[in-house]
């Protein structure tokens, strides 16, 4: 009571209830909220009853405030409150109404379906079993049609439609797969799957055949048959796995058949169960170079084909179906399966070269062999990249082997003709050029067309209408772009009906007669080749080429072409520029050894030069031997006598017995052979001791300038040769180059030398100058007697140069040598007369002067070349009887080398013949001089 007169007394002041209520903890506002516990909770252990009963009108004032906003809710709410409950009431009254008009309409319906709702269900169910019956139909219809689908399969199959036969197998599956419920169906879908089963078979069948000829159009049959299966990647593992196995039958293949020709005198040998390497031994040697060839057209026909394939996938977009890992497999796929079938293919030549022994084969079916595997090289570079290192690297030391053993041989063919050389000149024309031999002709084949060597590009030898040759080369190099996959890069005739080495080198590359008589018909050096070209030896006695009346109608020819004069060449050289020719293009061949084999070639030109060494300079003294012969022709010479020629030697210690010698000479075990070749004997009709033909100077020209022609003929062919090495290898032709070629000239000073030192009667002049008296009192002006005779001689000299200028042509060069040559001589002859001199006046010094001078002037019209050498040689003796006492030691130091020491003595004993001292000291200086040089020299 007390509590309700408080809570009327509170005035209600909105902002304090508003402060009241937020202090109200929020617990009381929960559910289920135990406020009595939630006070008695919030006590203090120490109770505080004045605390106590402030938190209780704290608590009474808040539950006042609560109470009085409460009873404020209720009355503004209260007017709605009121509203809401008549429309419950009017809404009651409406389901009321609601409920009568249902129990009406069931009534109503009741009475509808027990009049008409019989009739009319029946109607529908006889409509409804029509339906079914026209849906049994159709099915049946349906299966009827799967069961005549293999026949429509097989047709399919038949035109090699592999996609539509595939899609009509997938669609009958799903047909079947609906209709599966039907016992019948369920039988037809296990013949569907053998169907689809079989339809594979033929489909890798087909998948094989692509390995092999290519089709585009078959092709995009079968893959799109794959990708209809969803089996693209099973597909590319299937076709390398093909196309191993084609590479494999093929080459059995073929060899088997070579091999069965070969055993046909044995007939009782069973070669089809041995296998491929077996086969391969059984080839006989005639038979190697077909076998091969139709070996390497055989694989080039896989490679072919897979090629194509390659390009029509690059061309053809994958199918929109095929997922991108698809894709990225099939790329990978064909990308690596080139190198893989080149792998193969490398294989099965590999075999097929190793067990073959070509050692019995000749130089040109060697060429031919080689040249058969230097293309299939080329097509396997155009194929996939490879440097084909598994194939050279075996071919190698086999072709080494084979090349050594030809090179060899060739050297002893030398010594042959070395042995029968008569040193004459062999008749060819005036416009005779190396490239005109038909061991070049590769070469001018090359340079005129190029030879292709893309995959595709490669085409058989054809024939082609005359045309000019600028016009010929525009259509070659407009075939070359043409599509050619159906032609092989071996499709050309091996060993025809012609000349075996002349139809190799005419045809081996590819060109036709015709191209060639088109070329020949621009170059008139061509269409005059002579025919003694076509030989290896040519009548040195009369020079006739078969034909007397040929001959001599040529000889004439030639001798009207003004201003051209014919090369110089005997048998020997023409050999070496025909095997010149052949080493290039072994060169070419043998790219593995390409090095060893210019090597080989070079050793050609310099047993020949070494030997025309030998032969005519024996007559030749040690002193003008080391005058005339410059340091780097002595270097080519030593080295030539060192690695070359063949001699029996002591073996040094732990040195392994050699063989013996080709000359079967037994060999004690402290002996070995070394060099490759015997040195040759000059043949017995060679006559070098006729003065009338200048002690062979005839045979000595044509040796000398067939040397230098050959240098000259393989340094125009440096080009050709540097195509045929590495970029390595360069140095080594340019150190030959440098060190051989450059230096074959000087071959002719020390051989004309050994003519001319014997055309001059060096004795008889010696003694006229002897004669004469050096002390005279008076100074002459009339020259000695001596000097005629030496001019007479010098004259003799020239007369008989004349005749064999008539036989040799003498070029301006080789004139000026000799010449130079003989005033070397007569200097000589003036120095050592005049060092015999026992006294000698100032008058007897001018007299020596006035003779050379004169001899110089008539020797100057005689030879026509001005100014003579060597005058200083002569000069230079003479002026030095002028030099006082005290300055002849230093020149004594200073011409050591010049003059011998005799004539270095007769000069000191003129020149100091008062002073006994100054003489000994100079003679015994002169002596250590002569020493020291003879010992530097050997």
């Amino acid at each position: 009571m007390t509590s309700n007169v408080e809570a009327g007394n509170i005035s209600i002041d909105e902002k304090v209830d508003d402060e009241v209520l937020e202090e109200i903890p929020p617990e009381f506002f929960e559910a289920n909220f135990d406020a009595t516990s939630f006070e008695l909770k919030r006590l203090s252990q120490s109770l505080d009853l004045q605390q106590i009963q402030s938190d209780r009108q704290k608590i009474h004032r808040q539950l006042s405030v609560v109470t009085q906003r409460v009873f404020a809710g209720i009355l503004e709410k209260q007017s709605k409150c009121q509203a809401e409950m008549t429309n419950i009431d009017k809404i009651h009254g409406q389901l009321a109404e609601s409920l009568k008009v249902c129990v009406q309409g069931r009534h109503g319906l009741s009475q509808a379906r027990a009049e008409f709702t019989g009739s009319s269900l029946g109607v529908l169910a006889a409509y409804r079993r029509r339906q079914q019956t026209q849906q049994l139909l159709n099915d049946l219809n349906i299966i009827r049609t799967l069961q005549k689908t293999d026949v429509r399969l097989q047709e399919l199959l038949k035109e090699d439609n592999f996609p539509g036969a595939i899609q009509l197998l997938l669609e009958c599956q799903q047909v079947v797969s609906t209709y599966s419920h039907f016992q019948a169906v369920k039988q037809l879908a296990v013949k569907l799957q053998d169907t689809l089963d079989l339809t594979e078979e033929h489909l890798d069948v087909a998948l094989s055949k692509v390995c092999v000829g290519f089709n585009p159009l078959m092709y995009e049959r079968i893959h799109q048959a794959y990708c209809l299966l969803g089996k693209t990647q099973i597909s590319m593992d299937q076709l390398h796995m093909h196309l191993t196995s084609t590479i494999h039958n093929m080459a059995w293949n073929v060899v088997y058949g070579h091999a069965m020709l070969s055993q046909e005198a044995n007939m009782s040998l069973d070669l089809s169960k041995r296998p491929y390497a077996d086969l391969c031994d059984s080839i006989a040697t005639s038979s190697v170079i077909p076998c091969l060839v139709d070996l390497c057209r055989a694989l080039w026909s896989i490679m072919n084909s897979y090629k194509q394939l390659v390009d029509w996938h690059e061309t053809n977009p994958t199918p929109s179906n095929a997922s991108e890992m698809e894709q990225h497999y099939v790329e990978k796929k064909l990308s690596t399966g080139k190198m893989r079938i080149w792998q193969d293919v490398q294989t099965k030549t590999k075999i097929f070269v190793l067990a073959n022994d070509l050692s019995s084969l000749g130089m040109d079916h060697f060429l031919e062999f080689m040249d058969v595997i230097h293309r299939l090289i080329q097509v396997g570079h155009d194929f996939c990249g490879s440097n084909s290192d598994t194939l050279q690297e075996s071919l190698k030391t086999q072709c080494w082997n084979y090349f050594h053993n030809y090179h060899l041989s060739r050297l002893e063919e030398m010594t042959m003709h070395f042995e029968n050389e008569g040193w004459a000149q062999c008749p060819v024309k005036p416009s005779f050029k190396v490239q005109q031999l038909v061991e070049y002709r590769h070469l001018k084949i090359l340079e005129f067309t190029g030879l292709p060597t893309n995959l595709t590009s490669i085409k058989p030898m054809t024939s082609t209408p005359a045309a000019t040759p600028r016009k010929a080369f525009r259509n070659k190099v407009q075939d070359l772009n043409l599509d050619l996959s159906l032609s092989s890069p071996f499709d050309f005739d091996f060993g025809g009906s012609h000349d075996p080495e002349e139809t190799f080198f005419l045809e081996a590359n590819g060109i036709g007669g015709d191209e060639l008589e088109v070329y020949s018909e621009e170059d008139d050096s061509d269409a005059e080749i002579d025919e003694a070209l076509k030989r290896d030896f040519v009548d040195e006695g009369t020079g006739e080429m078969g034909n007397h009346d040929h001959s001599k109608r040529t000889s004439n020819r030639t001798s009207q072409r003004k201003g051209h004069d014919p090369p110089i060449l005997t048998n020997t050289s023409l050999m070496i520029l025909r095997l010149c020719g052949k080493y290039i293009h072994l060169m070419k061949a043998l790219e593995p050894i390409a090095s060893n084999v210019f090597i080989s070639m070079m050793q050609l030109l310099e047993y020949y030069l070494f030997v025309v060494f030998n032969f005519f300079t024996k007559d030749l003294s040690s002193d003008l031997m080391a005058k005339l012969t410059h340091e780097g022709l002595n270097a080519i010479l030593e080295r030539i006598d060192t690695d070359m020629v063949r001699r029996v030697v002591d073996k040094p210690p732990q040195t392994p017995i050699m063989s013996p010698s080709p000359s079967n000479q037994s060999l004690s075990e402290s002996q070995v052979v070394t060099g490759i070749v015997d040195l040759p004997e000059l043949s017995p009709t060679v006559q070098m001791d006729q003065p009338e033909s200048l002690f062979g100077l005839q045979e000595k020209l044509v040796a000398v300038e067939s040397a230098v022609y050959l240098a000259k003929q393989i340094q125009s062919l440096k080009g050709d040769i540097l195509q045929c090495v590495t970029n390595d290898q360069r140095s080594l032709v340019d150190t030959y180059e440098s060190q051989t070629l450059m230096n074959v000239v000087g071959l002719r000073l020390p051989v004309y030398m050994t003519s001319v030192q014997m055309a001059i009667n060096t004795d008889v002049i010696l003694q006229l100058m002897a004669k004469v008296a050096w002390d005279i009192k008076d100074v002459k002006s009339q020259h000695s007697q001596y000097v005629e005779v030496l001019l007479r001689d010098c004259q003799m000299f020239s007369l008989r140069l004349q005749e064999i200028r008539k036989n040799v042509h003498v070029s301006g060069d080789v004139r000026k040598a000799l010449w130079e040559l003989c005033t070397l001589c007569a200097s000589k002859i003036f120095v050592e007369g005049f060092s015999s001199a026992k006294k000698c006046s100032n008058e007897g010094r001018a007299l020596m002067q006035l003779d050379y001078r004169q001899f110089l002037l008539k020797l100057e019209n005689l030879s026509d070349l001005k100014p003579l050498p060597y005058q200083d040689y002569v000069s230079n003796y003479v002026k030095a009887y002028y030099i006082p006492e005290s300055d002849l030691e230093a020149w004594v130091k200073q011409h050591n080398n010049e003059y011998t020491p005799k004539q270095m003595v007769a000069l000191v004993n003129c020149v100091a013949y008062s002073n006994n001292r100054t003489k000994q000291k100079l003679n015994n200086m002169i002596s250590d001089l002569g020493t020291r040089i003879r010992r530097d020299k050997h």
